[in-house]
């Protein structure tokens, strides 16, 4: 039956109050807020004028926290002052060297889960916690401006995983805001560019900010944005370039920049990025800049330093977005001539050594006629409006991520079976059949999996849960329909169902610690690296469960029907069987081998497969007449 669109009547929607939603680039060094005003994204202003707000949260004696630039006139002063908390969403203490923050982590264990800390004069604080106070501190910006925020699109990393990003989401719900959306960085900044509004083409969006490196390739085909696949560092940005070149400034001086004390080191990475930003947009490698800094109240230190000094202390991390870019292309089966666009979005892109390097690579000059501060922002305040409803006729466009790793489940020996491959676009579900390994099995134990190995031991564990009351058969009779659901934010919910008493369990997956873009690169790699030792794996591993499922079914066999057999036959098998199961305990004959003795115990089975269905013949005929047995044949040859 086909649907008949019914416009609303006219005048209507323009007399509809528009409701006020809000886009938040919620990042690791800055953080914004803006939302779509007569057309035009317009972002709020602190108490300072500045759209710009320093992601910093200073927990102190007494009193709520300081939030943003007010931060920075505190810096020597009491308290625990925490920056680029972004770094710690979802991870685990192991996870971090000590240069991550310079505040002691700890690490505590709440309902069976490891949960990292900060200890500060408040108590303890989570990073979910911590990033909330940027968020209300937000709210209170635009709601001072324009009244109660009814929801926002909140922005993560493209490399995000489950837990990064439910704690991104816990972090907005415990600042009290309503999260229509979570947003890739990289999609939201190709909005803001306006790629949406061509026919078709592959962008590259090269995000540098000043904790975080991505690099993200979008496909835009009949009006749908698709993420082809994603890359980073989610320990390379701008803050990077301040410390190499705050080495070596001190190197000079024989200072260590591990010497300083957390006052000094702010003070003196300050001034470090003034400098670094004067080279911004400079085209003269031997143009020198100065300044001086007092150094523990006693000496006033003079330094200096050309740009090309600057460009030879930071050429390894410029370097590293580079060979960023080129697994990404080499990953997508793409060459560098294939991208139509190239975006900048990230305050560090205003490097001039970073856009030549760009311009080298891709033979093009990148686009940067937007903020590169401001452009994710833009996209997710218009996302935001359009999810609302606030958007007119003829602005609506699709936005499709994807699955930055392979989602599976763990089957017998250990194997994984993929049920959602990786870079698939979100949101997307998936269903697939399974069933039982043993006769009268009543239980299954579904174990959700991540990643690109062929092997669970080689793959990140996700979630367990058991399904049970499964009705007992034969083996293999059984059906449980396993089901895979992520939402568009990139959340897993897995739900498992036997097929014949409906019985249903599920599970959402929130594991307590997640990857960054390293870890999700190095899984990546790994997988292609081993391609051809992990299907051998497979095989192998695949022909041992085959030879453990013949060895049950035999069992059983001769448990019923074992009198069928005569004393040298039944010998025979049972040596067999003997000699597979000495063959599956050890584990370390060679495949030919296990194949060699299921071949063998299937020849010496196979006159005790002939008598068993001989007499259950017998026994289904005995008694009955022939004519009988002929008509009810007929019958159901029909």
């Amino acid at each position: 039956m086909a649907l008949l669109q019914i416009s609303e009547p006219d005048g209507a929607q323009q007399d509809r109050k528009k409701k006020f939603v809000a886009g938040i680039d919620l990042g690791t060094t800055n953080s914004l807020i803006g939302s779509v005003v007569n057309h035009e994204v317009e972002l709020f202003l602190d108490v300072n004028g500045a759209s710009i707000i320093p992601s910093v949260v200073n927990y102190r004696e007494s009193g709520d926290p300081l939030v943003g630039s007010v931060v920075g006139s505190n810096l020597n002063k009491s308290g625990v002052i925490i920056s680029s908390v972004k770094r710690l969403m979802g991870k685990a203490l192991s996870d971090f060297s000590e240069k991550a923050l310079s505040v002691h982590l700890l690490e505590e264990e709440s309902k069976g889960r490891k949960k990292l800390v900060v200890d500060t004069p408040s108590g303890k604080k989570s990073p979910v916690e911590i990033s909330a106070e940027i968020l209300i501190h937000l709210k209170k910006i635009a709601e001072s401006a324009s009244g109660q925020l009814e929801g926002v699109v909140l922005t993560v990393p493209a490399h995000f995983d489950d837990a990064q990003r439910q704690a991104t989401k816990d972090s907005a719900k415990l600042a009290g805001l309503e999260v229509m959306r979570l947003m890739n960085e990289p999609t939201a900044a190709a909005l803001a560019y306006g790629l949406d509004k061509k026919k078709e083409g592959i962008f590259l969006v090269y995000d540098l900010g000043g904790g975080t490196f991505d690099v993200s390739l979008l496909k835009l085909e009949k009006e749908i944005f698709k993420v082809i696949a994603t890359g980073g560092n989610t320990s390379l940005g701008g803050d990077d370039f301040d410390e190499e070149l705050a080495k070596l400034l001190l190197a000079g001086k024989k200072i260590q920049i591990g010497e300083l004390t957390k006052y000094e080191l702010s003070s003196f990475l300050e001034k470090v990025k003034n400098v670094k930003e004067g080279f911004f947009f400079k085209d003269n490698i031997d143009e020198i800049a100065e300044f001086t800094w007092e150094f523990r109240g006693k000496r006033l230190l003079s330094f200096k330093i050309s740009e090309k000094e600057f460009i030879n202390a930071t050429k390894h991390l410029v370097d590293e977005t580079i060979d960023i870019c080129k697994s990404l292309l080499f990953d997508s089966g793409l060459d560098r001539t294939a991208i139509d666009e190239v975006v900048f979005v990230g305050g560090s892109t205003r490097l001039n050594v970073i856009r030549k390097a760009v311009e080298k690579f891709f033979g093009r000059k990148p686009r940067v006629d937007i903020n590169p501060d401001e452009a994710v922002v833009v996209g997710a305040a218009l996302q935001a409006d359009l999810l609302v409803g606030n958007r007119g006729e003829g602005d609506d466009w699709l936005l499709l991520d994807v699955l930055p790793l392979s989602l599976g489940l763990e089957t017998m020996g250990g194997l994984v079976e993929k049920i959602i491959p990786r870079n698939s676009p979100i949101p997307v579900s998936k269903a697939q059949e399974f069933t039982t390994f043993k006769d009268g099995q009543t239980a299954m134990i579904i174990h959700v999996v991540q990643g690109e190995r062929e092997l669970v031991r080689d793959c990140r564990s996700l979630a367990r849960f058991l399904i049970d009351k499964i009705p007992p058969m034969i083996s293999g009779q059984a059906r449980i329909t396993v089901s895979f659901q992520v939402d568009a934010d990139g959340l897993l919910a897995v739900e498992a169902k036997e097929n014949e008493t409906g019985v249903t369990t599920s599970v959402e997956v929130k594991p307590s610690f997640g990857l960054d873009k390293d870890e999700i690169e190095k899984i990546i790699s790994e997988s292609f690296s081993h391609a051809s030792k992990d299907k051998n794996s497979r095989i192998y591993q695949e022909t041992l469960v085959e030879l453990e499922m013949n060895l049950d079914a035999v069992r059983t066999a001769i448990k019923v029907d074992g009198d069928l057999l005569d004393a040298s036959e039944s010998k025979n098998l049972d040596d067999a069987i003997k000699k597979g199961e000495k063959l599956l305990r050890e584990k370390i004959a060679k495949i030919e081998v296990f194949k060699l003795i299921n071949d063998e115990i299937n020849l010496l089975a196979l006159p005790l497969v002939e008598r068993r269905m001989n007499r259950a013949i017998g026994k289904a005929i005995v008694g009955k007449n022939i004519k009988n047995v002929s008509a009810n044949s007929s019958c159901e040859e029909k």
